[in-house]
């Protein structure tokens, strides 16, 4: 039994895979080191431990290492367990795996997965909200049949305005289409390796229904949407006067802590890594994800170098 207290829900729990009591998952780091029967001593990290405990629930099926990662650190909330839960979903996020491997951020790769899922999940919940009931899997909606139920729900999920004749979030609308064309060639491949003739005429059909109405039934107001608001924005630039003060703030202060003869500290560190980071930024601003690739390189031998300024003083 879960033991709840008031407004609590019951995804924030899950079993300690020592004793298989349920406990809160951000406590569980705390029973498994100092409570459990089995004690846990070795040096495993909170995300780890929940996902042990999420998959004894059987929450990551089908899922790999890689996946099982992103899932584990996306919202605890309905839209993530509703992407989490849906076969094609998973297999989407798997797809966005592979194809990301590359990617050498880990974070920034683990956001963009995130996203993708997340924004499935909330296309399923509308979709369910629909009528059509709470067990249905995406699967079902990527069919002929469904397809008009399926256009109202990216109006719903990108927040169309009919005052307006407007997308509150266009950009909603068009990762959407993406996706679907994504859901739909998955589910026309495991219709294949499993010789199901029914599924894979569906998902060819649907695409060719995608390919035929979704750009004049949402792609097109979305696409006018985005260029309206870029037109319409207003770019206010900077003084020649405020970029030189920055510039010179910058150079100041880098040069103020590069000449100090003592050891760093922790905050003057952080202090002179902030100062570099904007000067790069401002040197080099059309290029930002530049600088964010070069980051961690920069802590890197920032502390190399602070180790070895230590060691030749000693």
């Amino acid at each position: 039994m879960v033991r709840r207290t008031n407004g609590a829900d019951e995804s924030a729990y899950g079993p300690c895979p020592g004793c298989l009591g349920y406990y809160m998952k951000s406590d569980l780091w705390k029973h498994q080191k100092y409570f459990c029967v089995q004690k846990d001593n070795c040096k495993k990290s909170s995300i780890e431990r929940v996902i042990e405990s999420e998959s004894l629930k059987g929450d990551y099926c089908g899922m790999d290492e890689e996946l099982k990662n992103v899932v584990s650190h996306m919202a605890k909330d309905t839209i993530t367990l509703a992407a989490k839960n849906d076969p094609l979903i998973v297999e989407l996020g798997i797809s966005w795996v592979h194809k990301t491997y590359r990617m050498k951020q880990r974070p920034a790769r683990r956001h963009l997965i995130s996203q993708k899922m997340r924004e499935c999940g909330r296309l399923l919940q509308c979709l369910r909200a629909s009528g059509q009931g709470t067990g249905i899997s995406m699967s079902d909606f990527i069919k002929p049949g469904s397809f008009d139920v399926v256009i109202a729900a990216v109006a719903e999920t990108a927040q169309w305005q009919s005052a307006s004749a407007s997308y509150a979030t266009p950009s909603m609308a068009l990762k959407l289409g993406h996706n679907l064309r994504k859901l739909a060639a998955i589910k026309t491949t495991r219709a294949i390796k499993s010789d199901d003739e029914v599924s894979r005429v569906e998902a060819q059909l649907f695409v060719e229904l995608m390919d035929k109405e979704y750009q004049e039934k949402v792609s097109s107001a979305a696409l006018t949407n985005l260029s309206e608001r870029k037109f319409n924005t207003v770019k206010t630039l900077p003084t020649s006067d405020d970029l030189k003060k920055l510039s010179d703030y910058l150079t100041a202060g880098i040069q103020a802590a590069l000449s100090s003869t003592g050891t760093i500290t922790p905050q003057e560190f952080k202090s002179l890594q902030e100062l570099v980071m904007t000067r790069l930024l401002t040197f080099n601003r059309r290029r930002p994800m530049e600088v964010e690739s070069i980051r961690y390189q920069i802590l890197v031998i920032a502390v190399f170098l602070d180790v070895f300024h230590n060691v030749m003083h000693e």
